[in-house]
């Protein structure tokens, strides 16, 4: 009997783990923009046009010079985002911006890791760590 109880404890505690894991980028959910980032390249010019992140319950989206999308799933500890797909413009003006979205881009869609720190959400990678505040 004990040993049929033990098992039905582990089955339960693997279904509920299961469910909280579809849910684990909730607390990453919001509006967001880039102050800083770097990668192996050195660090993003953050000046040059705002960067903005939003994390829904679907995915991931914003806008550099093009607006851009994508999925995030795992958890904050061992995070993806994938499938980030982007609009087409070219951009002349601010100088670098197509520099920006590109690198922003491939960074993005290396980063592994995520920690929320108040209005801060830091997102990490190998050679990757691009800091966000929350959008105004």
């Amino acid at each position: 009997m004990k040993l049929r109880s033990a098992l039905l404890i582990a089955a339960v505690a693997m279904t509920l783990s299961g469910c909280v894991s579809g849910t684990s980028t909730e607390s990453l959910r919001g509006e967001w923009v880039l102050t800083a980032g770097s990668d192996a390249t050195g660090e993003l010019d953050t000046t040059i046009s705002d960067v903005t992140l939003a994390i829904g319950e679907d995915g991931v989206s914003g806008r550099v010079c093009n607006s851009y999308g994508g999925t995030i799933s795992g958890s904050p500890t061992d995070l993806s985002v994938t499938s980030l797909y982007s609009t087409e413009m070219y951009c002349t003006t601010p100088e670098g911006i197509m520099e920006l979205e590109q690198r922003f881009l491939a960074d993005l869609g290396a980063v592994t890791g995520a920690t929320v720190d108040g209005s801060q959400l830091t997102l990490t990678g190998d050679d990757v760590t691009l800091e966000f505040t929350t959008a105004d």
